[in-house]
């Protein structure tokens, strides 16, 4: 198998933080990185050394095309259910999660020894219980080495108890190597989702549901499709099946041959239509939850967002169906409905996947809104008893929500139809960059329009320029700021260190 140059290099570097010690590590390997090259290569390096591997898969098709790739380096044993073809002498187990662990729970002496795990899309399997059977057994006398384009938990946080993230080669060199397709990014102001209830770190589906269904979102997204991608392979994200099947009814309404894919349908059926969407024959695939980790379709053109999420990990790998290249893509393009890039982040921005949780943080302990107050009766009560009505003219839509008690309003959230279809484009970090000229801070005004950019840049509000500006301004100390920045920028560092400097160069003035 060949291992591209970059591969090499990040492969080396997997090899060095196991040698230092590290006997639980995560390997970040974003879209179209080639984690079965890895997979190839870290078994290979393992059979050189008589050492035997576990491979997990989260799919049975995973499961199957890694078994095939393997097969070069000599006999796998396949523990997949009613394929399982088991080999006990073999260096090589490739396996589903739920078959080993349901054997190894039988027979804990089924696989015997194992000195290495590979575990692909770790980010899955972290979440389920199974996992625990292998972990009791394997923990500390294995290896162990997951793989992911997301290694982090819904906070951005390290996966718990792994020692370390090796990062491979980002998003923004393989895409200025050729192999990723640039992006181009769309948003609306993000969605009133004030009143959504936070369970487990996330917004609460129901809810979520309900919000995102209401016609006129709905209409607003199909408008937005047709201004923006109407001839284009898109894909659709969605809250639930209902808020889908209302999306479909709305893209089928004007023609636009659209299909469905959700938890509860037949699988043959799926997949013929996943096939259809494959040749062209369907443009718009409305998608509840399946086709976001391990799914590639490299022709889909457009991905429409209308499922909000507090999970940077969900985000990301949404981002990544959108990615891969292909011959007729020249770029690929966002339209987020839901307010994802402003949560998150620019979707292609390189990340630090290598944070450790920080103490006292609890994993996926829910994030519950104060309760709510009237002030007109004083009354008390839960976010969700508050009552919500619509009031809808030619040119604008009012959202009111008012007390259970009384009913006086508390409050109102309007959107004008006029403006409501046009798209904020939201611009890389890189290409704000190009358009800082440090050279023109030298007073209160030119330095304030650099400080705007480069606030924008690290995702600040608008008020740190103004603050920033006004701190330098008052101490003179343009020429002074101008060489941190300069410097700061040019290291890839963020800002708010350039302005720690700032404020301990004044402390030292005063």
């Amino acid at each position: 198998m060949v291992f591209r140059d970059y591969q090499k290099q990040d492969f080396n570097k997997l090899v060095k933080a196991i040698n230092a010690g590290n006997n639980h590590v995560l390997f970040s390997a974003c879209t179209s990185w080639g984690k079965s090259s890895l997979i190839y290569n870290v078994v290979k390096h393992a059979m050189g050394n008589n050492r035997r591997t576990l491979i997990i898969a989260p799919r049975r098709k995973l499961v199957k095309q890694l078994s095939e790739t393997l097969k070069e380096l000599g006999d796998v044993s396949v523990n997949m259910g009613m394929d399982t073809i088991y080999y006990r002498d073999s260096l090589i187990q490739v396996a589903s999660l739920q078959t080993i662990t349901a054997r190894l729970k039988k027979d804990p002496d089924y696989l015997e020894k194992i000195d290495n795990i590979l575990i692909d899309e770790v980010h899955i399997g972290m979440n389920q219980k199974a996992f625990l059977i292998l972990k009791e057994m394997f923990w500390e006398s294995a290896i162990w080495v997951g793989l992911s384009g997301t290694p982090i938990d819904a906070k951005g946080y390290r996966l718990e108890g792994f020692d370390i993230t090796v990062e491979g080669t980002p998003v923004s060199k393989l895409t200025a190597m050729g192999f990723l397709t640039p992006v181009k990014c769309y948003a609306p102001a993000k969605p009133d989702l004030s009143n959504i209830k936070i369970t487990g770190g996330d917004y609460n589906e129901k809810q979520l549901a309900q919000e995102m269904s209401e016609t006129s979102i709905v209409s607003n997204a199909y408008e937005i499709f047709g201004k923006y991608a109407k001839d284009l392979k898109t894909m659709v994200f969605c809250v639930s099946i209902q808020h889908a099947e209302i999306v479909k009814d709305e893209f089928d309404k004007h023609n636009i041959a659209t299909a469905i894919v959700h938890s509860k349908r037949d699988e043959r059926e799926e997949e013929k239509d996943l096939a259809r969407f494959r040749s062209g024959e369907v443009q718009v695939m409305v998608n509840v939850g399946k086709l976001i980790t391990g799914y590639d379709e490299p022709s889909i053109e457009c991905l429409l967002m209308l499922r909000p999420t507090k999970s940077l990990p969900m985000y990301i790998q949404s981002v990544g169906r959108l990615l891969r290249i292909h011959p007729n893509k020249k770029i690929g393009l966002i339209l987020d409905c839901a307010g994802n890039i402003k949560e998150h982040g620019y979707p292609t921005l390189d990340r630090d996947f290598n944070i450790e949780r920080p103490e006292g943080v609890v994993r996926g302990k829910a994030e519950e809104a104060p309760p709510a107050e009237c002030q007109e009766c004083g009354a008390v009560f839960d976010n969700n008893e508050i009552k919500r009505g619509v009031d809808e003219t030619q040119h604008t839509i009012t959202t009111k929500f008012y007390c259970p008690m009384c009913e006086a309003v508390l409050r109102e959230v309007q959107v004008y139809k006029e403006k409501i279809s046009e798209l904020e484009e939201v611009v890389s970090p890189d290409e704000i960059k190009k358009q800082i000229i440090t050279t023109k801070m030298t007073n209160f005004w030119g330095g304030k329009k650099q400080l705007d950019l480069i606030g924008q840049m690290a995702g600040y509000k608008k008020g740190w320029a103004y603050r920033t500006a006004k701190i330098i301004d008052e101490h003179d100390l343009w020429d002074f700021a101008r060489q941190v920045f300069d410097r700061i920028l040019g290291l890839g560092l963020k800002p708010y260190i350039g302005v720690k400097e700032i404020e301990d160069k004044i402390k030292h003035m005063v």
